[in-house]
């Protein structure tokens, strides 16, 4: 099931359809202070943000957003690896970080020009969720549908399996090796 949510400001969530994710709401105050991942100087930092909350049975991440009064955020996220950003206004970048620790393991950096694509940067890569997913389901939706095979089913493996863990492609013919990549 998708989740949905849309952030418009620091605190207004207009949208929210799905119990995965969710704007975390500190104890004091609108925003958290996180350290500054980017720019780093000699000394500590910190930077007002608001975190969105994912959950997941992989272990819980959030979504930090340097906070701004002309945020327009509008996240879609498949509840456990794949999120797609479709609406971004008010900000330049997302940090992610693991619940609970405040170590920020990756980010996304937004373009100043819609044409130009999202650009993610993942520091500490395990198990973690990726845009890309979506450019693959779109691709094998085309094929699907150019094909004409609507029963076929779509089956990556899990995003941290290796690719002999997916599929020996010899099928037990070692004539020839199908499974090399050169």
């Amino acid at each position: 099931m998708s989740n949905i949510l849309t952030l418009k400001g620091v605190k207004d969530v207009t949208e929210q359809i799905g119990t995965r994710i969710w704007r975390e709401q500190p104890s004091k105050g609108d925003t958290f202070p996180i350290l500054k991942w980017w720019d780093i100087k000699g000394n500590a930092e910190y930077v007002p943000c608001v975190k969105i909350h994912l959950e997941r049975v992989r272990g819980d991440l959030d979504l930090v957003i340097p906070a701004s009064s002309d945020i327009l955020l509008r996240v879609f996220y498949d509840g456990e690896d794949a999120l797609n950003f479709t609406k971004h206004r008010g900000f330049s970048r997302i940090g992610l970080i693991r619940c609970g620790d405040p170590r920020v393991i990756g980010q996304w950096l937004f373009p100043k020009h819609k044409s130009a694509d999202i650009l993610q940067q993942i520091y500490d890569p395990e198990g973690l969720p990726t845009q890309g997913i979506r450019i693959f389901f779109e691709y094998f939706i085309k094929q699907r549908d150019d094909f004409n095979l609507p029963e076929l089913i779509l089956d990556a493996g899990f995003i941290s399996d290796t690719p002999e863990d997916i599929h020996d492609l010899n099928k037990g013919n070692a004539s020839f090796d199908l499974n090399l990549t050169h």
